[in-house]
């Protein structure tokens, strides 16, 4: 069970990182290519968010397979974390909803808000509350880890925000975020050179 829930997790967490810090890249490359007028950086903006698109889907595959491995061998834990942050649990489902949402408008706009300066700002507003969407839910799974690490002292009659304003709750807020843009920069990086060994003409 150990190793099932390593497993899991670690490849959540992979396509977590990978969904959460590509699109900051995203979006500043879309806007390089709004300001330049170059090209080449709206095709890497398109081509990258395709890959975050068939990421995100996998990402919330591992979260229910880490979910169910998690409440099987170890409920009582669960049960309890789940009573502990009741409100936290509620407000990442709603966030997992709206990012979903943000997500795929922003995916699926690209061509209709493409046509004018002023419809390509609204485009790259879209992407940037899906990062803040996505940054906002770091931050509540990062309260939860952070309360399993080192809850508050005393533990009992603690309040909700004494819970998630942990003491290892913003560390893991900085790391995680910067984690995130280094492992997606690095996923850009392979799918962009991925691609240009792929070309076959100079323009490519």
């Amino acid at each position: 069970s150990r190793t099932a829930v390593w497993l899991v997790a670690q490849l959540h967490l992979f396509f977590a990182a990978f969904v959460l810090g590509a699109p900051i890249f995203i979006v500043v490359s879309e806007w390089l290519g709004m300001r330049t007028g170059d090209p080449r950086y709206e095709r890497l903006a398109k081509e990258t968010m395709k890959v975050v698109a068939i990421g995100y889907s996998l990402t919330a595959v591992f979260g229910v397979l880490f979910a169910i491995v998690l409440m099987g061998p170890y409920q009582p834990v669960t049960n309890y974390v789940f009573r502990a942050l009741y409100p936290v649990w509620v407000a990442y489902g709603a966030l997992i909803l709206l990012e979903t949402v943000c997500m795929y408008l922003y995916w699926y706009t690209w061509e209709p808000l493409n046509r004018s300066r002023g419809a390509k700002w609204t485009h790259i507003g879209i992407g940037v509350l899906l990062n803040v969407l996505g940054t906002l839910l770091m931050f509540l799974m990062n309260a939860v880890t952070g309360f399993m690490n080192t809850p508050p002292k005393p533990l009992e009659g603690a309040s909700l925000w004494a819970m998630i304003d942990n003491a290892s709750w913003w560390p893991l807020n900085l790391h995680r975020f910067l984690g995130n843009i280094t492992f997606g920069g690095f996923v850009v990086a392979l799918f962009a050179a991925f691609m240009f060994l792929n070309s076959k003409k100079d323009e490519d």
